[in-house]
């Protein structure tokens, strides 16, 4: 499946069908007013005369529409505006694309993200998209000799009204595309039958997912002569009654940058066929049980979404593989049994056996000294009993690890209850000839059967979900559902991915490895700022005016097609590694020591792909570096070469952005000013080469007599500075007046022979305010008529390292605290 994200007209999209959500009220969203407007109002026409019925999940196909490219129109019904959240969403979804599976169609365009959910973004939607894609193409006919024909939908595009929203749509649909691919994987493992689907082929689909990774994904099978070695004898005690061999299946993703981070662990009971074994189930019902490795198939399934997704974590999968069965060597009410742990438990009921299994590879998971273990197990029917089959049962040792799951379900919809794990329950367990036994009696079933887990997870965060109420469905839909991939990919890329932005660390300085096809380095997809951190006279650490370069952060990636960052994203960044770094910051020895810590906040496109098109996968990165004055000379002052072969930027380019290749623009003309004893270059204007412009990094400000300073005025093709705003409003604050207008070269040379310039100087974060001295070019050297000593760049200067310094009074609130 392919989920191309698009803005622009819907009317224009050709597509072999689009489809269009509407609310029972007839209040049309966005998308659907334009596509009204385009169609002679053909769709309020059908609302108002009753033509359409737009009630939840009422699907009306429109075979031709007026004014559409679209070959077909779908309108889907929302009900009412006020009741549709995210239940009514997904059913409309589900409504949607069951239609769509039916028609003899390859292609749709769908206009989802439109429709207002509270606190759901244009992410979650065009995720629930991808999902409901793959839940409705879905097809288990492999068992039938005659098969219904596939569906061809293969493509569905989400057209996007705000530009905003595109990239993170286009992430949401990628997370929904590798989700639902996993939950299809769990829901056919689940599916087949027990006389397939047995302990061994679960380990030949791990080894056939670990070649198809290539790489990715390491696999380990262990048999039963290891399993006895091991002493894993009550994950052995439950296969014992059967002929099939009974596996340990451990799978292992290494994505974290360190490959020594300690790894999530997932674990799965993977009975795939349980008789209750001497405990024998009552035969109703009981084909149904080889939906008891649900488990370990949503096990699998997380394994290939996070495969699919790739997050920066490491992470291993373990699936305890057993068939439980009644014959003459099967486990007997009141065995005894040991575990690998060296507890004994004592087995009173025999269909209590997925504890059994489970336990051993919990202990197993201690080996990986992991950062949290969640199981995965259709335990027990008592959690049907509490929860039905709308919510997976929760518990665990660990709140944070429970609140994590349980955020992680509210954001994937696939939610969990939380069930408490009180040591009271404890006791049901008590064992008059064992350290304990394997049930606790009818009370309380699914909580006591959490206990007898935890006894075995107590050297880690752990949790526990029972799925039995949500893995499977009965009756006419009868089959796997898939569940809870969508909660354990959510919950393990959490780890990575918060919202747009993801995979917050701070690490050691060092190389950064990037992928030869990498965007960046083909299409220079790529901007950065330049912030100091100052330390202050108490020892605290300051910055100066941050929104200002979030701002310009904004504007830069916009211009690049990089997502933005928040003002919140961004300061944060810094305050972060300067959290873990504040040692880093110099203390100024003097007055006239201009030490800080020089932050460099960047954005890359890492995607790995070869053609023009914005980078879907993009990192941000803070760098920092204790840096000295950024002239050799401190305020002595300078000489600059202008450039006369040479411009930096155009009308309609990146001027105004700060980008590396404008920088890089400026390096020819840098050495040529290095040949002719030049330490910066001045560009012109690139339509009539004569207005000034600004230095390879800086702005240039001139001072007059008559008390004005002035500036070239801001376009496309002049970078705004943070240093040059402040400058205008000091220069205010001094009684100065203030100028941005166009400044041209020949006013530059008649006003410094006239004796009307008196000054000019240069600013930029690095380099603060400097004195020129001189301009030289092809046609000679300008210089001021008099040397006035640069009283005002003098005075300006000292007065903004005053206030970055923390000497002066911050009257206009432009230092943010780092530490």
């Amino acid at each position: 499946m392919e989920f191309p994200v698009k803005t622009g007209n819907p009317a224009k999209v050709e597509t072999a069908c689009l489809v269009i959500p509407v609310y029972q009220d007839g209040d049309l969203l966005p998308a659907a007013a334009r596509l009204d407007d385009a169609s002679e109002k053909l769709i309020g026409q059908l609302i108002e005369r009753g033509d359409f019925d737009a009630k939840l999940g009422k699907v009306q196909m429109i075979p031709f529409a007026p004014g559409l490219s679209a070959e077909r129109l779908l309108l889907v019904g929302l009900g009412k505006r006020d009741k549709c959240q995210e239940a009514a969403f997904r059913k409309a979804l589900d409504a949607t694309f069951s239609a769509l599976a039916d028609l003899p169609i390859d292609d749709c365009a769908v206009t989802f993200t439109d429709a207002p959910l509270t606190e759901r973004d244009a992410d979650w939607k065009a995720r629930m998209v991808a999902e409901a894609t793959h839940r409705a193409l879905y097809r288990f006919d492999q068992f039938k000799s005659e098969k219904a024909p596939a569906p061809s939908l293969a493509r569905v595009t989400l057209l996007v009204t705000e530009d905003s929203d595109a990239g993170g749509a286009r992430e949401g649909a990628r997370i929904g595309d590798a989700v639902g691919r996993g939950m299809n994987t769990a829901r056919t493992l689940g599916n087949l039958p027990g006389n397939v689907c047995t302990p061994s082929y679960l380990a030949e689909q791990a080894e056939a997912l670990g070649k198809a990774s290539r790489g990715a994904l390491a696999v380990e099978i262990l048999d039963e002569e290891a399993l006895e070695a091991l002493g894993a004898h009550s994950l052995l005690s439950v296969g014992r009654g059967s002929e099939q061999p009974s596996r340990l299946i451990v799978m292992k993703y290494q994505g974290a940058e360190n490959p020594d981070e300690a790894p999530h662990v997932l674990v799965g009971k993977g009975i795939t066929f349980d008789t209750g074994g001497i405990s024998l189930k009552p035969g109703e019902g009981m084909d149904e049980m080889k939906f008891d490795m649900c488990g370990a198939a949503s096990v699998f399934g997380t394994v290939e979404a996070v495969l699919g997704i790739r997050p920066k974590i490491n992470l291993v999968a373990i699936v305890a593989a057993a068939e439980n069965m009644p014959d003459g060597r099967a486990t007997k009410p009141g065995d005894i049994i040991k575990t690998l742990k060296g507890l004994s438990v004592e087995v009173l009921n025999t269909d209590a056996e997925g504890r059994l299994v489970l336990c051993d590879a919990l202990t197993y998971a201690e080996r990986f000294e992991p950062a949290s273990v969640v199981d995965i197990a259709t335990l027990t029917g008592a959690c049907i009993i509490a929860l039905g089959h709308h919510a997976t049962a929760l518990l665990a040792n660990d709140d944070d690890l429970a609140l994590d799951l349980l955020d992680a379900g509210e954001a994937s919809w696939d939610r969990a209850w939380h069930l408490p794990l009180w040591d009271e329950y404890q006791e049901q367990l008590d064992s008059n000839f064992a350290d304990l036994a394997n049930i606790g009696g009818r009370p309380a079933g699914t909580i006591t059967a959490a206990c007898f887990l935890s006894r075995f997870a107590d050297t880690f965060p752990w949790a526990h979900l029972d799925i039995a109420g949500t893995a499977w469905a009965s009756g006419k839909e009868k089959g796997a559902s898939g569940r809870p991939v969508g909660l354990l990919t959510q919950y393990h890329v959490r780890w990575t991915l918060d919202a747009d932005w993801h995979g917050r660390e701070v690490r050691p300085y060092g190389p950064l490895t990037l992928d030869p096809a990498a965007a960046v380095l083909h299409y220079a997809q790529e901007i950065f700022e330049g912030i100091k951190a100052y330390r202050h006279a108490d020892g605290s650490v300051w910055t100066f005016r941050p929104e200002k370069n979030a701002e310009r952060f904004r504007r830069s990636a916009r211009r690049l097609a990089l997502p933005e960052l928040s003002d919140e994203d961004f300061i944060g960044s810094l305050k972060a590694l300067l959290a873990q770094d504040h040692a880093w910051v110099p203390t100024p020895r003097s007055e006239a020591d201009e030490c800080s810590l020089y932050l460099r906040p960047f954005m890359i496109a890492s995607e790995k792909f070869l053609g023009v098109r914005p980078a879907h996968e993009v990192d941000y990165y803070v760098i920092a570096s204790p840096a000295a004055a950024y002239f050799k000379g401190g305020v002595e002052p300078v000489s600059i070469w202008l450039s006369s072969h040479y411009k930096r930027a155009a009308p309609g380019g990146t001027g105004f952005a700060k980008c590396g290749g404008n920088y890089a623009a400026s390096l020819a003309a840098q050495k040529e000013a290095s040949a002719h004893d030049c330490g910066q270059v001045a560009f012109l204007d690139a339509v009539e080469n004569k207005w000034i412009e600004e230095l390879g990094g800086m702005n240039l400000f001139f001072v007059f007599k008559d008390g004005r300073i002035a500036t070239p005025r801001l376009t496309d093709t002049i970078l705004e500075g943070v240093t040059r705003d402040s400058v205008l409003t000091l220069a205010r604050d001094e009684g100065l007046s203030p100028e941005e207008r166009p400044i041209s070269i020949d006013e530059w040379r008649e006003a410094a022979a006239s004796g009307e310039l008196t000054e000019v100087f240069a600013c930029g974060t690095a380099a603060v305010i400097t004195p020129v001295g001189e301009l030289v070019t092809e046609d000679g050297t300008i210089r001021l008529k008099a040397d006035s000593g640069n009283p005002t760049a003098k005075r300006l200067r000292t007065k903004l390292l005053d206030l970055q310094y923390g000497r002066a009074e911050d009257t206009h609130g432009w230092l943010t605290q780092l530490v």
